[in-house]
């Protein structure tokens, strides 16, 4: 079996998907699968690319699947600082500035922190003044699990928590590595208290439509909820992955904190 046709089987593999799935998907006969995957076939550019969209495979692993064959990516994996991205760049900032008085930030896919926008640093910076001692990581989920993090001024923390563990488990699933060990959900099973039931716990309130993050922060009960936004046509490694979370008010008295939060960080400047 060549490089190819190891990274291949693996691909369709990890979409649960047969030899004859995959023929019928693409249209390609399974005897010509099959000899790709063995070696007795040489893949053509376009039919690596084909049979990629075709399983749905992420740009990164196209490019991998590419390389494996002795093909040149397709895919370009730009630093976001790169001049090339200037007006991305541009239109995150207007996204992030324009949601002002609100938090709203900017992930890849792994949900490291790439931007913030002020409400967002105001309002870290807010928690730090009151006894917040957040770990040395830009990992929002690290951030939010640690005890030293958000953690101590979130009141329906484990219900939330709950909740982002379920939705890592299911996007690490429908990866194509799914079969790897996922890293992330890992650590933060590592940390104190996690419930033994996350995977079978249902959450939320079926009278309300959505999870709210609840938060005290001093004498200010708040109820937040969020959106995440991701490009629609990249053809960049880097776009494809990336994540905006905008974060709005649940409530008038949490509205007012924020407006009020702006008004302070702004008469301060």
């Amino acid at each position: 079996m060549t490089a190819f046709g190891e990274v291949l089987k693996d691909l369709r593999k990890s979409r649960r998907l047969s030899q004859l799935d995959l023929a019928m998907e693409s249209d390609v006969s399974t005897r010509h699968i099959s000899f790709l995957e063995t070696g007795r076939s040489k893949p053509s550019r376009e039919m690596i690319l084909h049979l990629a969209r075709m399983m749905d495979i992420p740009y990164k692993e196209t490019n991998m699947l590419l390389a494996s064959a002795g093909f040149s990516y397709q895919y370009q994996e730009s630093p976001l600082n790169a001049t090339t991205l200037s007006p991305i760049r541009a239109a995150l900032n207007f996204m992030l500035d324009t949601h002002a008085p609100y938090p709203a930030i900017v992930m890849d896919e792994n949900w490291n922190i790439l931007m913030a926008n002020q409400p967002q640093q105001t309002l870290t910076a807010k928690l730090v003044e009151l006894g917040a001692k957040f770990p040395p990581t830009f990992n929002m989920m690290e951030l939010f699990f640690d005890d030293n993090g958000y953690r101590p001024f979130v009141d329906n923390w484990e219900e939330v928590a709950i909740f982002l563990l379920q939705r890592i488990h299911k996007e690490h699933l429908l990866r194509p590595n799914r079969d790897a060990p996922n890293e992330l959900l890992d650590k933060l099973l590592s940390y104190n208290a996690i419930p033994s039931d996350w995977q079978k716990r249902e959450v939320g309130d079926i009278a309300t439509p959505l999870v709210q993050l609840k938060l005290t922060v001093g004498s200010h009960k708040l109820s937040l909820f969020s959106t995440i936004a991701t490009f629609g046509t990249p053809l960049d490694v880097t776009l494809q992955n990336i994540r905006i979370e905008h974060y709005f008010p649940g409530d008038d008295a949490t509205k007012l904190f924020f407006k009020q939060l702006s008004s302070h960080d702004t008469a301060t400047e």
